[in-house]
């Protein structure tokens, strides 16, 4: 089951080609012979064909199923490929995207709409040669007998960024994390302004609302995660293994026409018990917010 944490892009398009299991240490040789011999044991397909496009952004309150019914011998396996075939992505200006590969009138068909079309290019190394390691907790993870479901989470807030320089491109090094379904947790409550602050509606032509602010959750030994906030200021950051969060934020958020928008905040409270099967509250306070139009002032 695919899900997202969020980005500070409009829409995130990816078509997963293929899904493998490798690294693996089978439960048994009658295991290992259903599956090719040693080579099957080290590669198990989870799925072999293309998914279609998927839209990212909005699964970040939902789940989307990629693989069902798929029989992985019992064991332990370290790895967990995707191959990432076409990507497309649309920034918050409308500039859009794309790899080279990417078949823009099956996009199109599948989102509606006004038909997009490419502005620069998407560069995405090694998407769909070797793959794109899923990141374990653990390093691993083990597949016992009966039914296991595993929860991938795209990052899109850490997957996608302009290249350095001034090539005008988007580069997709995406980040995807993964972990039994039993195992999760989350967190979410609300954003709010504080009292008596009245910020800019809008920084060198771009509104600012409360979706700007990404609320993040560090955990020292995994990582931080990020989350998206609603326009009515609440907010998810979800899955997240069992374990102790602080609760921190993008301090900025940058715009295509190059303003940036500056956040200080708090909050309440700064670190939270992430349980299994549960979701913990906290709730952001936003104490100031900064614009600075393109070439600077405020």
């Amino acid at each position: 089951m695919l899900t997202d944490a969020a980005g500070d892009v409009d829409q995130a398009w990816v078509n997963i080609g293929g899904i493998y299991l490798q690294g693996g240490t089978c439960g048994s040789d009658d295991a290992a012979d259903e599956n090719g011999g040693d080579e099957g044991c080290g590669r198990t397909w989870l799925r072999d064909t293309p998914t279609g496009w998927i839209e990212l952004t909005g699964l970040s309150v939902d789940v989307q199923p990629l693989v069902e019914g798929a029989l992985v011998p019992p064991g332990s396996y370290s790895q967990l490929r995707f191959l990432i075939d076409e990507g497309v992505i649309v920034t918050e200006g409308g500039s859009v995207f794309a790899t080279p590969a990417a078949d823009m009138d099956a996009l199109n068909e599948a989102r509606g709409g006004e038909p997009l079309e490419p502005t620069g290019a998407l560069h995405c190394p090694s998407c769909s040669s070797s793959g794109l390691k899923v990141k374990f907790h653990d390093g691993f993870i083990v597949f016992e007998d009966g039914q296991t479901i595993v929860v991938a989470d795209f990052d899109v807030g850490q997957s996608f960024g302009r290249e350095r320089g001034n090539s005008g491109r988007w580069v997709m090094r995406p980040l995807i994390r993964a972990s039994r379904m039993a195992l999760v947790g989350g967190v979410a409550g609300t954003v709010s302004l504080a009292e008596g602050l009245e910020p800019p509606a809008t920084c060198g032509g771009n509104t600012i609302g409360l979706s700007a602010f990404m609320p993040i959750a560090v955990d020292a030994d995994a990582g931080h995660w990020t989350g998206r906030t609603s326009p009515d200021g609440s907010y998810a950051i979800q899955p997240l293994l069992p374990g102790t969060y602080d609760l921190t934020y993008e301090a900025e958020a940058d715009f295509e026409d190059g303003s940036v928008v500056t956040f200080s905040a708090s909050a309440d409270p700064g670190s939270v018990d992430v349980e299994a099967g549960s979701v913990a509250t906290a709730n952001y306070t936003i104490d100031d917010v900064l614009c600075t139009p393109p070439g600077g002032g405020s």
